[in-house]
């Protein structure tokens, strides 16, 4: 059985993507999606019309103020500049607080 932070992330990812398809956050979103186990760069990808492609790595805390270490930063900041057709989000929600979006990358 996965701890309750785990589960409760999910469960976060699957809102996000949610939105994004029903045009909450971007207009025009083709299709969205997970990556599997997360256990990559970004946790959720999204498609625009045009193509363009938008992935987002996912923080939430169920306990208090959600948290990204510098390493994990670092290593977003640096997929974004090898990857530059790509848009990078950081997306962050802790218990109780207001949803951070931050665009990483153009």
């Amino acid at each position: 059985m996965p701890n309750k932070n785990y589960v409760a992330g999910v469960n976060y990812e699957r809102r996000c993507i949610a939105k994004v398809l029903k045009g909450k956050w971007y207009d025009g979103a083709e299709a969205a999606g997970r990556s599997p186990a997360s256990k990559g760069v970004w946790d959720i990808w999204w498609e625009v019309l045009g193509g363009k492609r938008h992935e987002a790595q996912c923080k939430f805390s169920s306990k208090g103020k959600a948290r990204m270490s510098k390493v994990e930063l670092f290593n977003l900041k640096r997929y974004a500049l090898d990857h530059p057709y790509i848009t990078v989000w950081l997306f962050m929600k802790g218990k109780g607080q207001k949803e951070t979006r931050e665009r990483i990358s153009s």
